[in-house]
């Protein structure tokens, strides 16, 4: 007699800075446990200086619904990609060079910048990977387009 072997579907967290809200939701697998859009009155955004002065309050949303739904383990952690260097659509695992190039701007200045950053700083906390998909700067133009 054989048996199937049950394994456990991925904890990910996915956290979308955007320009007047926080998404941040919980996945079990491709099975989504729970969501929550923290919007932000445009009078809180005006008030930071700066992109980057921007990252405890947002990380601080991030970990409030951790704990808000007792999360005390996730596989890995997804943020949105800003605008990075040119890329072919896809997964990436974040990493200092990432975040560097995001914290410079080099493409520019675009609230996504975070995304790498927060999901980095996240599942530091959980001891896990962190990883973008699709950022703002994925470049697939054909040669033609460019001229």
């Amino acid at each position: 007699m054989w048996s199937i072997k049950q394994t456990t579907l991925p904890q990910i967290f996915v956290i979308n800075p955007g320009s007047t809200s926080t998404k941040v939701a919980l996945f079990n697998g491709q099975h989504l446990i729970a969501s929550q859009t923290v919007a932000h009155p445009d009078d809180l955004i005006k008030s930071f200086v700066s992109l980057w002065e921007q990252f405890d309050f947002r990380l601080q949303v991030a970990t409030t619904f951790l704990q808000k739904h007792a999360v005390k383990e996730l596989d890995a952690v997804v943020g949105r990609g800003g605008l990075l260097k040119p890329v072919t659509r896809g997964v990436f695992e974040v990493n200092d060079t990432m975040i560097a190039d995001a914290r410079r701007g080099i493409q520019g200045e675009h609230i996504a910048n975070l995304g790498c950053a927060l999901a980095k700083n996240v599942a530091d906390m959980f001891h896990c990977r962190a990883f973008i998909v699709d950022p703002v700067s994925v470049d697939e133009f054909e040669p033609e387009a460019r001229l």
